[in-house]
């Protein structure tokens, strides 16, 4: 176009630094790099800090349920062996203990015992080796049977059951009790 003047900015030349006698390069300055650092190890601490609650957490509920789990699992097995039975042996009436014997039908289950021996849960059918309900992990704290019957016509049992997570590595995340109660009676 006439009458204008195209103008280029001239690049700007990298001077020879006067003690080495080298070009000197853009680079980072001290704050820059400090930033960068201090940017970067707060993100870093952000996420393992939000990854150590996430485990810690995913931890505790594996330890609830299995509390759970294996607490619901032994009431299930105790009251449904009370209904199937014939009769209950102990506890006698009125009475509370720490072993439920129960009179089943079958002859070679009879008869069947539930007791608490090195703070695990043990049944024994008849003759057969007693098996534990519940793994080592779990550690039955208490285990009462009352025996809530008014007369000898019409037997009810109440079962009360605490179990524990057995904690050997002293973190509060694998500390969990529950106290489990359930009735039942056997039927006519």
């Amino acid at each position: 176009m006439p009458g204008t003047i195209n103008y280029t900015r001239p690049r700007p030349r990298t001077q020879p630094d006067k003690v080495s006698g080298l070009k000197s390069r853009p680079s980072f300055t001290l704050i820059e790099l400090l930033l960068y650092i201090s940017l970067t190890a707060i993100i870093t601490f952000s996420v393992s800090s939000f990854l150590v609650v996430t485990i810690d957490a995913r931890v505790k509920n594996q330890t609830v349920a299995e509390v759970e789990q294996q607490g619901q699992t032994a009431m299930v097995m105790m009251t449904q062996a009370i209904r199937n039975a014939q009769g209950i042996n102990s506890p006698a009436l009125g009475e509370v203990t720490n072993t439920l014997s129960l009179d089943v039908i079958e002859v070679s289950k009879d008869p069947t015992t539930f007791t608490l021996a090195a703070g695990q849960l043990w049944v024994q059918e008849g003759v057969a080796p007693a098996v534990a309900l519940t793994n080592t992990r779990i550690r039955v704290m208490d285990m009462s049977f009352i025996d809530l019957s008014r007369s000898s016509q019409s037997r009810s049992v109440r079962i009360n059951l605490v179990l524990n997570y057995f904690n050997t590595s002293g973190r509060n995340i694998h500390t969990y009790t529950k106290v489990f109660q359930a009735a039942a009676n056997p039927r006519p």
